[in-house]
């Protein structure tokens, strides 16, 4: 909750001497594993240099199924794992004017985040006997958890009247132990790219 209380601090002294214009925005985002998803966000501008947007980020699987086998006389043991994480993003813009229409860009954000994990073991017995047929067995665990991360993210955007272009690259911070269990989130890699209204 600390990053939250900070960046609503930074954004308090940051816009107090001005008015606030509302936009909305959509975007198409990707992390490293995850497939397209939407990233919708409003916001609230405060003229040229500075904005707060509240978007949502469900990427789903953020981390590819990896395997992990164990073997030993007669057994082999394969767990496959995935992980999958949604919540809201809190984040402050600065943005450096370059001519009237385009921008570089930086934010600091916090996430509020929750997950759920899989994994699945799939235990394949091989009797010694030729003859014997292997035995293959399924069992399955899931755990979750939830919890508060920050991000910073670059970016550049053109503006022509209401209407904003904007590419963005943010990265999150890990979290240890996010699932519980001793299971970490690992750290996330995003690139979006979206269309915004000023009103």
């Amino acid at each position: 909750m600390r990053y939250l209380f900070i960046l609503m601090l930074l954004a308090t002294l940051a816009t107090s001497h001005a008015r606030a214009q509302p936009y909305v925005s959509a975007g198409a985002a990707w992390t490293q594993d995850s497939d397209i998803f939407l990233l919708p966000a409003v916001g609230w501008r405060f003229g040229r240099h500075v904005a707060i947007e509240a978007a949502w980020f469900d990427p789903g699987e953020v981390s590819s199924a990896f395997r992990e086998t164990s073997s030993g006389p007669g057994f082999v043991n394969v767990t496959s794992t995935t992980q999958e994480i949604r919540g809201a993003r809190l984040s402050l813009l600065g943005a450096v004017p370059l001519g009237e229409a385009f921008s570089l860009l930086g934010s600091v954000s916090a996430y509020r985040l929750k997950g759920d994990q899989r994994e699945v073991d799939t235990l394949t017995l091989s009797p010694p006997a030729v003859t014997t047929p292997a035995v293959t067995t399924t069992g399955e665990r899931s755990t979750s958890g939830s919890g508060t991360v920050a991000g910073l993210g670059i970016g550049a955007a053109y503006r022509s009247g209401a209407i904003e272009f904007r590419a963005m690259l943010d990265w999150t911070q890990g979290k240890d132990d996010f699932f519980g269990a001793g299971q970490d989130l690992d750290s996330i890699r995003m690139t979006s790219f979206s269309i915004g209204y000023t009103f």
